[in-house]
């Protein structure tokens, strides 16, 4: 009966370990990606891959990053406005 305790218990260290692992990770990516990508061109490429994945809404956010960084970028507007249109 203690083994079986014992696994239960071993399980669930493992899984907040990993759960913790994964959100710390997810943080410093988010962070890293707000404050690394600078040039429009990255900043597309790095949209369109979340694109991909499914995630429009990390796209629309980076893209509006872009936008304060560069305002007047005519493919950054045209891929937030097409991405907001059809969310």
């Amino acid at each position: 009966m203690t083994n079986g305790i014992e696994m239960i218990a071993i399980g669930v260290i493992v899984a907040v370990v990993l759960g913790g692992t994964y959100a710390l990770g997810n943080y410093f990516s988010r962070r890293r990606v707000e404050s690394t990508f600078t040039e429009p061109e990255e900043i597309l490429t790095a949209a369109n891959i979340y694109v991909k994945y499914g995630r429009t809404q990390s796209a629309i956010d980076l893209l509006e990053h872009g936008l304060e960084i560069n305002p007047s970028h005519a493919e950054l507007q045209a891929m937030l406005a097409e991405l907001t249109k059809n969310p």
